[in-house]
């Protein structure tokens, strides 16, 4: 049975006190089947970690966000905070930063190694297959 997933993004700005605005708006819907979610935990000293994407299934989109797993008060770190993560995507060498811990992708996604710069605790990573 297929799901429809519907990606929605807002760019807003302000100035100081005032009221947000809104600057662009994306949408975009897309019908899955058999979407999957994986999550994982690691820390840098992990080194590049495969996520195993399944093969037989076609996806539409991929997000991928880390976050800090726990508080981490020395280094003024919330729980749940955007963690900093590193990718490498289809057997590429070439390694992609990502401070803020979010990518959304749309292509073709064979292969996927992931990695972050944090050591001190571990950060919590998601993935969702749609």
């Amino acid at each position: 049975m297929a799901e429809i997933h519907t990606l929605k993004l807002e760019l807003l700005a302000r100035d100081g006190n005032a009221p947000q605005r809104l600057i662009e708006k994306f949408e975009k819907e897309y019908q899955v089947h058999e979407p999957q979610r994986i999550t994982r935990k690691l820390k840098a000293s992990d080194n590049l970690v495969e996520i195993n994407i399944p093969s037989d299934i076609e996806f539409k989109y991929v997000l991928l966000m880390a976050t800090y797993a726990e508080d981490d008060t020395a280094n003024s770190i919330k729980k749940d905070d955007p963690a900093p993560l590193k990718a490498r995507f289809n057997g590429s060498a070439d390694e992609f930063e990502f401070p803020d811990g979010v990518i959304f992708w749309t292509g073709d996604l064979n292969q996927l190694h992931i990695a972050t710069t944090y050591d001190v605790n571990k950060i919590k990573f998601e993935s969702y297959f749609g």
